[in-house]
């Protein structure tokens, strides 16, 4: 669990840290991983067993979104 926690947070904080779209930063666990490319595979499943390397690769593939705002890419209208 340690290191998963730890992957996170480093991924986050190489990813500046805040939601690309609105900012928010309070809550590390509110922070989503979006995929604009073509997805192999979520990030969150990869931090449990892989290494830094291929979670990195994947997560190139992502923007940071706060919960609030991957909903609403997910679930927004054409």
């Amino acid at each position: 669990m340690e290191r998963k926690k730890k992957l996170k947070k480093e991924i986050i904080e190489l990813f500046g840290g805040k939601c690309s779209k609105c900012g928010y930063n309070k809550c590390m666990g509110a922070l989503d991983f979006h995929h604009e490319g073509r997805k192999e595979e979520a990030i969150s499943r990869l931090i449990k067993n892989n290494s830094r390397e291929k979670i990195l690769k994947e997560a190139k593939k992502c923007i940071l979104l706060c919960a609030n705002c991957h909903r609403e890419v997910h679930n927004s209208d054409p």
